[in-house]
């Protein structure tokens, strides 16, 4: 998902890593994807976890926005 790599923050000597999407959801006219991104260090250790948010109108003019919002809580893997 290199689309949305670039939405997240990386600080130099750290890794962004694709660890999946939830399910498309569609409301208010919208459809949504979220895709989960962890920022890494050289040692694998996770400094923080992002949810990149793609928005498209479902409707003319089908207006589309990406966001990117800081998780609370670590990715779960499993």
């Amino acid at each position: 998902m290199k689309e949305y790599e670039k939405y997240v923050p990386c600080p130099q000597g750290f890794s962004c890593v694709y660890r999946g999407a939830e399910e498309s959801v569609q409301r208010h006219g919208e459809a949504y994807e979220l895709h989960l991104f962890e920022v890494v260090d050289a040692t694998g250790n996770v400094a923080k976890a992002y949810e990149v948010c793609d928005a498209a109108g479902i409707y003319p003019p089908f207006n589309r926005s990406v966001s990117v919002q800081e998780t609370l809580t670590r990715v779960q893997r499993g």
